[in-house]
């Protein structure tokens, strides 16, 4: 009997947990004044969050808005959030602190893209521009010990700096595999690659290496930012199969999961410069052969130009050959002469 009493207690304890601790979303359209439940409806009906919902603005008042945020309705929830955030009734940060553990998924307009899928949370953070807010990092450290599930939470390794007491937390992010896509992913290998430790070369590099289609802005930054010869491979496998494939017509912004938006090959070019080893000088040599003879690459003139200034921005022994070779071009560039071989 005890043991069965323990059991069902601990159950309760994980579910509250897993549900945010006591906050219950308890609320249906029927608790609401006759004025607004129409309204509500519609916004339920339409099913995606959008910048300022009028009935929200005219019409409900703080007491209703503060109700809402209780509300069943995930789409409810995150709309009377935008609304609070517009008040200056309300303490932001409070309201932050107190509903990082909204977890349901809600479409967010998107404009011109469609919408995109959030976490009610994730909206209230990016709505809020929380960073302005946590003044004393306390969200910061919430989001990288508590709620480090959060899209947030994740795109906050690409900004600060390392510190041990998040260590074990950033790990833990950067090994989900099965749980989190590579475009989130990055983010965390970026984070932990900042502790620059030997241990985790390992890591970063194989879960590059697993997904060298995908690789975006944030993994060559990575590789450029904490230069390794642990990440040769990377940049030799993203060369040959998917660099010389590249259309030049991508800017990185990561709208679509096309792979031509993922990044730029000038991202490419300043991770591999920045290796300032042997291997890598044998890769540019090939790359001043290879890019003006490529036909996917419609802008190489632009990227054959930034690679020779880059390579001249990096004086390094290992370049020394290739400083050499391409010194003539440098010096036409500086006088403004066009150096693109015809």
């Amino acid at each position: 009997m005890i043991k069965l009493i323990y059991f069902t207690t601990l159950c309760i304890f994980i579910t509250s947990c897993n549900n945010g601790g006591n906050i219950t979303y308890k609320y249906a359209i029927k608790d609401f004044s006759k004025q607004l439940q129409p309204l509500l409806t519609d916004i339920v009906t339409k099913g995606i969050v959008e910048g300022r919902e009028p009935c929200l603005r005219d019409i409900a008042t703080d007491k209703e808005l503060i109700k809402l945020t209780k509300s069943e309705h995930p789409v409810l929830r995150a709309s009377a959030y935008r609304e609070i955030l517009q008040r200056k009734t309300f303490d932001h940060y409070k309201l932050l602190l107190e509903n990082l553990s909204d977890t349901a998924m809600v479409q967010t307009d998107a404009g011109e893209f469609g919408f995109w899928y959030r976490k009610v949370s994730d909206d209230l953070l990016i709505e809020a521009n929380w960073g302005k807010l946590d003044t004393s990092n306390k969200i910061e450290a919430l989001l990288i010990t508590k709620h480090n599930y959060l899209k947030a939470a994740y795109l906050l390794l690409y900004k600060i700096k390392p510190q041990e007491k998040y260590y074990v937390f950033i790990k833990d992010m950067a090994t989900r595999y099965k749980e989190y896509y590579f475009g989130l992913t990055e983010f965390a290998l970026y984070g932990l690659a900042a502790f620059k430790k030997n241990e985790d070369l390992k890591i970063i590099s194989s879960q590059m290496k697993a997904n060298v289609w995908k690789l975006s802005t944030v993994s060559f930054n990575t590789i450029a930012d904490f230069p390794d010869t642990a990440y040769f491979q990377v940049l030799q496998d993203y060369y040959h199969r998917t660099f010389l494939r590249l259309t030049g017509l991508n800017f990185g912004d990561g709208f679509s999961s096309y792979q031509t938006e993922r990044a730029k090959p000038q991202d490419f070019i300043y991770a591999l410069i920045n290796q300032k080893s042997i291997n890598s000088a044998v890769l540019i040599d090939s790359l001043l052969t290879q890019i003006p003879i490529n036909k996917n690459l419609v802008y190489k003139d632009e990227v054959y130009n930034y690679m020779i200034k880059k390579i001249w921005e990096t004086p390094c022994p290992a370049y020394i050959n290739l400083r050499l070779k391409i010194k003539a071009k440098r010096i036409m560039a500086l006088k403004g002469e066009y150096l693109y071989p015809l």
